[in-house]
């Protein structure tokens, strides 16, 4: 055991609670279940091993932000990766978006998709402006295009459940959420949602 630090010890634990899920969806099941500490522990946990991770970086970013040490967290996510990258820009339209500054998040990620078309998290980030503004159609087909480039991207489900929801179209959150909850561990209250609203619908 030598080496290892009682956070990484709890986060390998929760791993095995949780099952084979990706650390970002475990980490993230915490955030959603308003456990900031701990959901922080384990982003920085992922980020000692692998510093790539964008998911990580924002889910660090929103843990803190959350637990009231928001210039911080934005300073410290910006500083993360090389400026000009498409991570760099995922991080300055999470910061938008925080500061509810959705339009001009959504112009930067439509010029930063003319370059990189195929970046899973550009994606999702417009495809989220465009649920949140009820564009429901557009939301879809962003999300859709997320999932596809990173099938493994259990948010990136989620977001197209919920586009689907608004459109009525009970087919394509059934199919989408199924795929969310096929990703994630069966832990916190976002779980408890999807599994929910899941269930009621087969009871109509």
């Amino acid at each position: 055991m030598k080496g290892i630090t009682l956070g990484l010890l709890s986060f390998l634990c929760l791993s095995i609670m949780a099952g084979d899920f990706s650390p970002e969806a475990i980490a993230r099941a915490e955030l959603y279940g308003q456990n900031y500490d701990k959901a922080l522990g384990l982003f920085e946990n992922i980020l000692s091993e692998h510093p790539e991770s964008l998911e990580a970086v924002l889910g660090r970013m929103d843990s803190r932000i959350y637990l009231k040490q928001r210039d911080e967290a934005i300073k410290q996510a910006q500083s993360h990766f090389e400026k000009n990258t498409p991570e760099s820009i995922c991080v300055q339209a999470h910061t938008l978006i925080w500061k509810r500054e959705r339009d001009q998040a959504k112009t930067m990620l439509t010029e930063a998709l003319k370059t990189h078309p195929d970046h899973y998290y550009l994606n999702y980030q417009l495809a989220y402006l465009y649920w949140a503004a009820k564009d429901y159609d557009k939301s879809v087909s962003y999300a859709a295009k997320a999932v596809e480039v990173e099938p493994d991207f259990s948010e990136g489900y989620y977001l197209l459940g919920d586009a689907y929801r608004g459109k009525g179209h009970i087919e394509g959150v059934i199919k989408a959420w199924n795929s969310y909850l096929e990703r994630i561990p069966k832990l916190g209250k976002r779980f408890e949602l999807v599994s929910s609203y899941l269930k009621g619908l087969s009871g109509r």
